[in-house]
Formats: C-alpha cells, sequence, structure tokens
C-alpha cells in the first residue's frame, strides 16, 4: 500500500563504522562500488551511428574525417598498456586538426599522476584515480602540469587487449574497469557541475563510448577505432559543439557555470562585508560558481556560491550537494542576503520535496487567524526549481504536437497536472533521446522502458535558514534546547499533513544567532509522506483524526507482520519459478517505491521489522535514537560496553540484527547508559527510552500511542531549570572504532554476459524521428561481436530502490616526503545540510550518503597518525566471503595466472601493512598560480579547509583534484 514504508534492501552499513573502513585498500569500499554499478550500464544498441545520434546530439555540419586510418601504430596485447598512450594522443590529436581552434581539445597523458576527488570534503573516504589519456575543456587557461578535475572534458581510459573489455562478462578485473570509467565520470559531474558525462574506454584496437548520468550508464557497441577512426571523430565533433550556446561541451548545465577570476575577487570582497567569519582559501574557492534559478513566477534569480557545505559523492544517487550562497541583483550585486541552495536529482517515482515545502506553506496561510499552527521549528523555504520535471513536461507537450492522433493511456491521458509531490503525473518520454537536453535522466528507461518512472529530475531549492550540524553543539543544554525545537517543527509539518519520515544527524539543525539563544529546526523532506493524499486516495475524510484512526486500524504486532511478509514473498517467488536472485513483490514495484523507511541508524523497531503504516510515533522514536547516537558518540557516559557501546547498538549487517540490538536496549529494565555530572540529560533518555519502550508490540497501541504532546512534555521538563545543567559540555570528537565486525557483502555472478538494454519508446512517432535529419548513415556495421558464451538477457533486479550506500572501493597509494591530511575547519555556522548517516547515506533507504562540512572531519593528531601506521592493513590474503569466482569464459592458464598475481598482491599488501595506504599530502594543484593571490597563507600546519597548503611543500606535487 502506498502507505506502507520500503523495505531495506542492499547492505545494510554504508559510513564507514571503523578506522579500516576508511582505508585505501577496504574490500568494504570495493564491494561497495561493485553494488553501485551492477546491472546499471547497459548496451541499448547495436548501431554505432544511432548511439551517436541519439546520445551525443548536435546540429553543427561536420567537417571530414582527416584520416582513413588511426594516424597512430597502437601497440597491443598483455603489458603494453603504457606503450599505447602516445600513439593514441597522436591519433586523436590528428583527428580534431580540422576543428576551429576554439573548440580544438589538447589531449594529455596523465599516466602515473593521481587526480584526486574533486573536493576536499570527501577527499578523506574517496579513491584517487589515475586518468590514462584526458582531453582538455577548450579555451580554458591551463598552467602545466596542474591537470584538475575541472579541466577535464573527456578521459580516456586504456586496456590492451580486446579481453578487456567490460561489458563482455561479468568478472572481478571487468568490474574494477567499470569502475574506474564510472570514478572519472563521477568526478567530473562533481567538479564541473555537468549534467551528464562521457568517457571512452579503449580495449586493445576496439572502443566504447559511456555516458554516464545519475541513473546509470548506456554504452556504445563495441568499434575498430583502427580501421574506422571517422567514429571517434564524429564522436568528438559532436560532443564539442553542443546545441546550446551558453554550453562547451554536451552535456553542460546552461543554469550553472564555474567561477571566473572576477567572481572570486567578488566573494572576497563581499564575504568581508557580511560573512566575516569566512575565510578564502586555496581550497574553498574551488566551490565558487553561479547559480540560476526560476522561482514559481517564472522569475529568474541568480547567486553567487561561496561556500560548498556538503556534498554526496555517490553517482547514481539523489547527488545531493549543498551550499551557501549570496543573492544577486538584476545588476550582478550582492544585496546582503545569504541562503542555502540546495541540488538534488530526484527519483520522479518519489514525490517533490518542493511540493511539501509548498503544501506547509500553504497550509499556514489558509489556517484561521488565532489557530495552533506555524511553520517554527521547520528550514525556512524561499522556493524551489524542478527542472527534471519541467523539461519532461515540456517534452510531452512537444509529443502530443508533433503527433496529436497519439493514444494516451493511463496517468499520460490529459492534462498533466501542476503538483510537483505527484509522482503519478510523472509524463513518460515519448521523443528520441537526443531531444531530452539533460535536467531529466534517460538511462533507467534503457534498462527497463516499464520503470521509466526510476528516472531522475533536477531539482534546486533555496533555502532561508542557516544552521549547524546537531552534532556540534556546544552544551548538552543547547543540543536538547535544538532537538526539542526540531520535534516542534516535526509536530507543525504532521499537522499540516506531513509525515516527515527521516529524521536522522543531518536533518535536525542548530540555529545561531547574535544575541539571541539557539533554536533548532527540521529540513529535508525528500522522503516525507502525505497522510493527507493518501486519506485522498482511499476516499476517506481528510482529517488528522480520520488518519489516526486508520493508523490505529491498521496496527498489528510485529511478528504477524513479518509473517505476512515471508508469505507474499513466498508467492512471489513460487509464481517466478522460484528465482532466489530476485527480489520478489506482489505489490506494485511503483507503490513500494513512493515510500521509504528512513536512515538505518535512527529507524524505529517497528520500521525495521517491515511493512508499516508510518506514523509521527515512529519519527518521534527516530529523535530518540538520534539522541543515543548523539550521546554514545559526543559525550562522556558509563555503559557496560564503555566505548564499545556506539559500535554494539548502531553497526549491524543485517536488518534483523538491527532490530534486535534495538529491541534488547528498549527492554532493558536499568538505565542502559548514564551521563557523567549530567542528571538532566540521564533522566530525559530513560523517560524517553520508557515512551519508546511503548511503541512495539504492544496491545494497547491498538487504541492510543506515543504523541509529541508527549514528547514535548518529557523535554520541557528537562529544560525548565538551565542551572541544573552543565556549563560547556560541547560535542567531543568522534573516533572510529578499529576493528572491522561487519561485511556487506556481494553475490557477484562472475562470468555471466552483460544484460542489454533497450531503445524503445512510448510511440512510433519517435521512432520515425530517431535520428538527425541529413545525419552520416552508413551501412550498419558488424561491430559487436558474440560473447564468449551465449546466454539469455537477464531481468533487471532492484536496480531502482533508490539504494544510495556510500561507494569508494580500493585506493591507489601515494608516497612522498611530508605527509599531510586535509581536514576541515570548525566553523560555527553551517547552512542546512544533509550529512553522512542521513538519508542519503543507507542503501536501503535511498540516501547518499553526504560528506558534511565541517562534522565529517576531525584533527588528527601525531600521536593518532602514529596509531594508525601501526594498524595491520585491512587487507589480507585470507579468504573474504561475498567476494566472486573466477570467470568461467577465461582458460585454465589465465585462470592461474590471475590467482596468483591476487595473492601477490595481497602478500604484498600484508607486508606493507597499513602504513602502506596513506598517502603523502603536499602542495600541488590546489595552489593556483594564474588565481587569486589574495588567499590566505599559512606554514607548517595541518590544512584546513581554511588554510591553505605552505609554500615550502611545492617541491613535490601531489594528486590534482
Amino acid at each position: 500500500m502506498a502507505d506502507k514504508a520500503t523495505p531495506h534492501k542492499g547492505p545494510v552499513q554504508v559510513e564507514p563504522t571503523n578506522a579500516a573502513d576508511k582505508r585505501q585498500q577496504s574490500e568494504r569500499d570495493a564491494k561497495a562500488w561493485k553494488n553501485e554499478i551492477r546491472d546499471r550500464i547497459v548496451e541499448p544498441t547495436d548501431e554505432i551511428d544511432f548511439f551517436l545520434a541519439e546520445f551525443v546530439h548536435s546540429k553543427k555540419r561536420m567537417p571530414a574525417c582527416p584520416d582513413t586510418k588511426f594516424n597512430g601504430v597502437v601497440p597491443t596485447g598483455k603489458g603494453k598498456e603504457h606503450d599505447m598512450y602516445e600513439p593514441l594522443i597522436q591519433g586523436l590529436t590528428s583527428l580534431v586538426q580540422r576543428f576551429p581552434l576554439r573548440i580544438r581539445p589538447q589531449f594529455l597523458n596523465h599516466a602515473h599522476n593521481i587526480m584526486r576527488f574533486p573536493f576536499a570534503l570527501c577527499d578523506e573516504e574517496q579513491h584517487v584515480t589515475m586518468p590514462d589519456i584526458i582531453a582538455t575543456i577548450p579555451g580554458l587557461p591551463i598552467i602545466p602540469p596542474l591537470h584538475r578535475w575541472r579541466h577535464v572534458a573527456l578521459v580516456f581510459e586504456a586496456k590492451p587487449r580486446a579481453a578487456d573489455d567490460p561489458m563482455l562478462t561479468t568478472t572481478d578485473t571487468h568490474e574494477e574497469t567499470l569502475i574506474q570509467l564510472a570514478k572519472s565520470a563521477r568526478n567530473i559531474m562533481l567538479a564541473q557541475g555537468r549534467l551528464y558525462a562521457f568517457v571512452v574506454g579503449i580495449y586493445g584496437h576496439q572502443a566504447r563510448i559511456f555516458r554516464f548520468d545519475h541513473a546509470g550508464a548506456v554504452c556504445s557497441p563495441r568499434f575498430d577505432y583502427v580501421k574506422r577512426p571517422d567514429i571517434l571523430h564524429e564522436f568528438l565533433w559532436r560532443f564539442l559543439n553542443p546545441t546550446e550556446k551558453d554550453c562547451v561541451v554536451v552535456g553542460d548545465d546552461p543554469t550553472s557555470s564555474l567561477g571566473t577570476h572576477k567572481d572570486r575577487a567578488l566573494v572576497q570582497e563581499w564575504a568581508s562585508e557580511y560573512d566575516p567569519s569566512y575565510t578564502y582559501t586555496a581550497e574553498n574557492r574551488k566551490a565558487v560558481r553561479r547559480f540560476v534559478v526560476t522561482n514559481d513566477q517564472k522569475n529568474k534569480t541568480q547567486y553567487l556560491a561561496y561556500k560548498l557545505i556538503s556534498v554526496n559523492p555517490r553517482l547514481f544517487s539523489r547527488a545531493t550537494t549543498i551550499w551557501e550562497a549570496f543573492e544577486l541583483d538584476e545588476d550582478g550585486e550582492a544585496t546582503g542576503k545569504r541562503v542555502i541552495i540546495k541540488e538534488a536529482w530526484r527519483q520522479f517515482v518519489r514525490p517533490s520535496e518542493i511540493g511539501f515545502y509548498r503544501a506547509m506553506q500553504e497550509v499556514v496561510e489558509k489556517a484561521e487567524e488565532g489557530a495552533a499552527l506555524s511553520l517554527r521549528g521547520i528550514a525556512e523555504f524561499e522556493y524551489g526549481d524542478d527542472l527534471g520535471l519541467r523539461e519532461a513536461r515540456d517534452l510531452d507537450d512537444l509529443a502530443r504536437l508533433e503527433d496529436p492522433d497519439a493514444s494516451y493511456d493511463g496517468a499520460d491521458a490529459g492534462v498533466q497536472s501542476e503538483e510537483p509531490n505527484d509522482p503519478d503525473t510523472f509524463p513518460r518520454l515519448r521523443l528520441p533521446y537526443q531531444r531530452v537536453f539533460g535536467h531529466r535522466t534517460v538511462t533507467a528507461r534503457c534498462r527497463d522502458a516499464v520503470h521509466e518512472d526510476h528516472e531522475r529530475g533536477h531539482m534546486r531549492l533555496v533555502l532561508k535558514s542557516i544552521g549547524t550540524p546537531i552534532t556540534e553543539f556546544e552544551s548538552t543544554y543547547e543540543l536538547i534546547r535544538a532537538m526539542c525545537d526540531a520535534i516542534e517543527g516535526h509536530r507543525q509539518a504532521y499537522m499540516a499533513g506531513i509525515v516527515h519520515r527521516d529524521i536522522s544527524k543531518g536533518n535536525v539543525m542548530i540555529a545561531r544567532r547574535d544575541g539571541d539563544p539557539s533554536t533548532g529546526f527540521v529540513h529535508d523532506f525528500d522522503y516525507a509522506s502525505s497522510w493527507k493524499r493518501f486519506l485522498v486516495s482511499e476516499g476517506k475524510p481528510v482529517d488528522l483524526e480520520s488518519w489516526i484512526q486508520y493508523a490505529r486500524d491498521q496496527y498489528a504486532p510485529m511478528r504477524t507482520r513479518i509473517l505476512e511478509n515471508m508469505m507474499r514473498m513466498l508467492a512471489a517467488r513460487e509464481a517466478e519459478g522460484g528465482n532466489k536472485g530476485k527480489a520478489a513483490t506482489v505489490e506494485d514495484p511503483k507503490a513500494q517505491n513512493k515510500q521509504r523507511t528512513g536512515t538505518l541508524h535512527f529507524m524505529s523497531v517497528e520500521v525495521l521489522s517491515g511493512s508499516v503504516t508510518h506514523e509521527a510515533r515512529h519519527d518521534l522514536e527516530s529523535f530518540y535514537w538520534l539522541l543515543v547516537w548523539i550521546v554514545l558518540r559526543h559525550t562522556a557516559f558509563i555503559h557496560e560496553d564503555e566505548d564499545g557501546a556506539w559500535h554494539g547498538l548502531f553497526v549491524a549487517d543485517t536488518i534483523k540484527k538491527c532490530r534486535e540490538a534495538k529491541e534488547s536496549w528498549l527492554k532493558l529494565d536499568y538505565p542502559p547508559v548514564l551521563i557523567m555530572r549530567n542528571a538532566p540529560l540521564t533522566g530525559l533518555l530513560e523517560d524517553f527510552r520508557q515512551l519508546c519502550r511503548t511503541n512495539f508490540d504492544n496491545a494497547e497501541l491498538k487504541t492510543k500511542c506515543m504523541t509529541h504532546e508527549d514528547v514535548l512534555k518529557i523535554f520541557n521538563k528537562a529544560l525548565e531549570n538551565r542551572d541544573l545543567w552543565p556549563q560547556g559540555d560541547s560535542a567531543k570528537p568522534w573516533t572510529l572504532p578499529k576493528s572491522d565486525r561487519s561485511d556487506p557483502g556481494l553475490n557477484e555472478p562472475s562470468g555471466q554476459s552483460r544484460t542489454k538494454g533497450t531503445m524503445t519508446y512510448s510511440s512510433q512517432a519517435a521512432l520515425r524521428s530517431a535520428s538527425l535529419p541529413g545525419s552520416r548513415r552508413q551501412p550498419k556495421r558488424p561491430i559487436r561481436p558474440p560473447p564468449a558464451a551465449d546466454a539469455p538477457d537477464e531481468e533487471q533486479t532492484d536496480t531502482d530502490t533508490d539504494v544510495e550506500d556510500q561507494a569508494g572501493p580500493s585506493r591507489r597509494m601515494v608516497r612522498g616526503r611530508q605527509a599531510q591530511r586535509r581536514v576541515a575547519v570548525q566553523h560555527t555556522s553551517i547552512v542546512t545540510s544533509q550529512a553522512s548517516g542521513t538519508n542519503e547515506a543507507p542503501p536501503s533507504s535511498g540516501s547518499d550518503s553526504l560528506k558534511q562540512h565541517p562534522s565529517g572531519y576531525a584533527l588528527r593528531s601525531a600521536k593518532s597518525e602514529k596509531a594508525d601506521k601501526s594498524q595491520p592493513s585491512a587487507r589480507s590474503n585470507s579468504h573474504k566471503p561475498g567476494l566472486p569466482p573466477p570467470s568461467r569464459t577465461r582458460s585454465a592458464g589465465s585462470q592461474s595466472q590471475s590467482a596468483r598475481r591476487l595473492a601477490s598482491r595481497h602478500d604484498a599488501a600484508s607486508k606493507r601493512g597499513s602504513s602502506a595506504t596513506k598517502r603523502a599530502r603536499t602542495r600541488g594543484d590546489d595552489d593556483e598560480v594564474e588565481d587569486d593571490a589574495g588567499a590566505s597563507q599559512s606554514s607548517k600546519r595541518l590544512r584546513t579547509l581554511s588554510q591553505p597548503r605552505t609554500g615550502q611543500s611545492l617541491r613535490k606535487t601531489r594528486g590534482r583534484r
């Protein structure tokens, strides 16, 4: 049912729960990346001309290819990879020799040079990359050898043999090859704000073109670039000649642009006047960029973003990014107003956060004078711009004009609703892919045309509220005061018809204002639900009493619901012939994906048990788990497991274990935790625990349950006497445990052929206009060879349940003279954001694990560095469960050689120990010689986001971003 929570799928833990998970050689991160790309990359067509016309659209007339054969003798065969680079560069340079100089890229050999993650916010956890060949953005000034991701237009990844093509079969090596491509695309999109990105894979004398967006990826059929260099020539011409005049390459976002030298100078000037706490550095100047946001009245406003608050490093996800920005007037001058700009890619199957904010505003505006309804305790929303939905509707209007006789069924019939948070009104694509600009994705329907609502749409929100993460409290009294305000905000939203359903540490903030007491607020309604809309769909009276009564009638003990879920799975699996590889269900997949349970650490016990009507009481219990989560990480407490308390309660490798741990905690007949020198907080925790104890397996839930008033009462009681609370007991820094107690595993289908995609449209008219008028068409090329072992196409399973676990596989190592860790400055004013552990993090809940600034970093002392060096390596030569078996398509000889190489790498890793995983951090790319001489400098200190690297370390360059 639409009111039920989505079953949790995928690996349970996503954000690092111990020090081993954060290392570059972490097996957990490697498996996370494999889960990320699994079944997300398909080959939708066997015709290269069709692929280019559809996915690399350009209208500009193309010059003739200057070469009849690739102008470079590219060696192939085992061990020849590095010898391929220079001949490839020679041939590629020859292909663009007739391009106008203003659009002509440079091709550079980037082998052995590291390029780091685009931003320091996630650099600690993200794997460094070493692209083989890069093509620079035409016209962008570059000072060699400092290449950065914001300079890269295109990446070429070369492998020496045709058998290295990762789209032939699923093997460990092929997955690593795809991960390389995916990381390059992710980094380009993040650094430049691209809507989608291209990368090229070279496999001996064969090649493929990959197009990545935030829903998946498509690849071209394989082609021989040596015999047919005209294919690469046409691709490069199309790529460098986009249809939109404000774009430099295909995939650029015309509503966003990277900051110029002038913009950076303006940031320094305006920040000194409007945000004195801001420090301009070589690191944070990368955040400077311009946005154009369209409001409800179709008026456009420009913003100059100057501070990157949080970023989700996931590729196939919401990719939520939070900026702080200056509002600009019509003349481009700062108005003095600072706002939050939130960018995200929501699945169309889910309601829009913009719609929920609007709905709450409308309820308050319509409320009678004197009514006890306000938006206090909720982030102040200014307006939102749903670019993806707008593009989808514009395309639908065009399709109706071009083919007025076409029939439209179901939700596509008639006039589309203007309600942005109604996923039923999402119009299907009825035009060729070449007509899609890119604010809505297209790759999900290439995997499965039936579930097109799994596509994602680009959206921006402008918020007025500026806050600090709840984990950065200056006293426990401030922490509880902020949580109390957020609970009140949740109550106000509930009365307006909205259930938040994702209470987590990134979604509750502290608001500090000069001269006024701190307050708190709740934000991020990405996974909220409307009980009003549900009651309308059920034909019931639309009022709070009807909803409460419905929820009471729906209550059932956990054991009953668990058994019902098992019976549904049994019936579905039997109907499918017992296929265990598919997450079977008899319910409508769309209805399942409409809802969301929340973030794993903070889910209530009942929600963890399976399908349940998500009520306000479940969110109230989430507030309790949030408070316990913070207490066990950031306060001085007494618990029988001491420092292992957090790990024991919140780290679990299955949903069942997570639920059982919380049940045991709540059912204890004594207080499980005591706070040192803080009787009010200890008492509040116990009172809150007793309330939550009645929130599951309780017969009285048929008639009554925990309410906002019950929770606010115990909070107000604890807060009534400030003198009883300690002074200055600010948040303690959190150090991750060193042991690795969980392993998500991955059942990898090794040796199986890749799944093919589809290029189907919704109407025959679209098929008739699938190709560009006058485009070069040649006889179909027999490009794609048959796979080594014939296998039927596999049905896609669980690829679009908004599974957004943190990615970041094993990383390569960098050595240098001086080791420096990038850390974040502790800001006292951070805008509303979503931190790791919010709905962006858990794989089942579609959360994109956002790496929060500043809370995502901790300054490391020399002592902790020394302790890390003595730690054993996270890798070993012991067998890890969940690793895929060797490919069945390989010969016995090649398998044994692979095994020997793998064992050799494991032995070397074990000998090196954890010290081999640390990166050398010296001065390098971030100190842009060509720009911003006014950036602050400091010497002989660990670099933070507000402190650039010292000039002394210029002698040795490190990874570029």
